[in-house]
């Protein structure tokens, strides 16, 4: 992204204008952010003959003090402005830069001097900037004596007092926090073993999220250039998804709890008696004037299973789906069926003849989606089955 912020220090002298055109021949900058003109106003010519080119558009913020008019301008071939907005001391456009999905803001600031007028402004700014999530780009003159050792140095401090350890502070929590679980699933939690595991939880979750925020502010210009999903942000934000969509509390009889032995009895109960739940057949409503299959298609139905119609059903199988908890998904059967195909036919042979399945083999995992945000009940909750079996 070519953008150039330029104090002129005074528009009106007759050198300013061919050096800022020197400026555009050199460098060619896409945006021009241009602060302290000393002019109260700048016809559209000034303008034109200064860019070089038609295909331009500007947005000016009038003039406050001495300062003068403020300026942002454009090339329309490579950024599209759809919106501008107007601060004492800053000026906004909003739009899209070509090649780059995601929405870009471009912010010119000409900083006050007063020290209460800055924090008036800079809080300002951070309410602009937080009421949408988009990529902002701030440049400008921010009237600051700092050099830049200095401004390294606090950065340095910042981030050192900020981000500390907190890798290993959220991979302590986190075992804690899976610790606990494992305890709960054996015993029931007195309180304050409830609190404490509660709060482990609350400190792992929020130090989760400073990171991430920390990962997606440094990925995020990268990943809107060259659309990059393999970043460490991308893996990071889906295990925080993770963490965010897990069950940690159930109303069971009316009574909220987050005790975890009490959550997994209570999805334990509800599903054993949801799928225990025998229903009456009206037989009247059946026709039994049905066709019939044919002789020679019941003896298909009741043949042994054969080589080529077992590689057809793994075939027809999504070889992506989601893993079983032996890990391999049917893309491990496509690919060495020369080499379990024996053995798969000796197990479908056994359930052929003893006409039963062995406890586990037709065992799988249910992911519980939430039909609504924030639910409380199980019955807010969709239950999915993702994978293929061959049997």
């Amino acid at each position: 992204m070519d953008i150039l912020p330029l104090n002129i220090h005074s528009c009106g002298r007759g050198h300013k204008k061919e050096w800022f055109q020197q400026i555009r021949r050199d460098f060619n900058p896409a945006v021009v952010a241009i602060q302290e003109t000393k002019c109260g106003t700048i016809d559209d010519s000034w303008m034109e003959s200064v860019w070089l080119s038609p295909k331009f558009k500007f947005k000016k913020k009038e003039a406050v003090g001495f300062s003068g008019v403020m300026f942002l301008i454009w090339d329309t071939n490579t950024f599209n402005a759809n919106q501008a907005i107007k601060g004492e001391f800053y000026l906004v456009i909003k739009g899209h830069w070509v090649g780059i999905v995601e929405e870009i803001a471009i912010v010119n600031v000409y900083s006050p001097h007063s020290h209460s007028k800055k924090l008036r402004f800079w809080k300002e700014l951070e309410s602009l900037i937080n009421f949408k999530d988009m990529l902002w780009i701030i440049c400008g003159d921010f009237n600051e004596k700092q050099d830049e050792k200095n401004v390294k140095l606090t950065l340095k401090n910042w981030c050192g007092s900020v981000l500390k350890n907190l890798d290993s502070d959220i991979t302590e929590h986190a075992k804690t926090f899976e610790k606990w679980d494992l305890i709960a699933e054996s015993r029931s939690l007195t309180d304050a073993e409830l609190s404490f595991w509660l709060n482990e939880r609350k400190i792992w979750l929020e130090k989760e999220k400073l990171k991430l925020n920390m990962l997606k502010k440094k990925a995020r210009i990268k990943w809107a250039l060259e659309g990059d999903e393999n970043t460490k942000y991308f893996h990071k934000f889906i295990r925080h998804r993770n963490n965010k969509n897990a069950i940690h509390g159930l109303s069971i009889n009316g009574v909220w709890s987050e005790d975890p032995k009490e959550i997994k009895d209570e999805v334990f109960r509800y599903y054993s008696n949801l799928f225990k739940r025998g229903s009456s057949i009206n037989t009247g409503s059946l026709n039994f004037n049905a066709s019939l299959i044919s002789h020679e298609g019941n003896e298909m139905l009741e043949a042994p299973f054969c080589e080529a119609e077992i590689w057809h059903v793994i075939q027809c199988c999504g070889s992506t789906k989601s893993p079983r908890r032996h890990r391999f998904n049917h893309k491990f059967y496509t690919k060495y069926f020369w080499l379990i195909k024996e053995d798969l036919k000796i197990a479908l042979d056994w359930f052929w003849s003893n006409y039963e399945i062995s406890r586990g083999c037709n065992a799988s995992f249910i992911t519980l989606i939430p039909k609504k945000s924030n639910p409380v009940a199980l019955g807010e909750y969709r239950p999915h089955h993702s994978h293929w079996k061959l049997l």
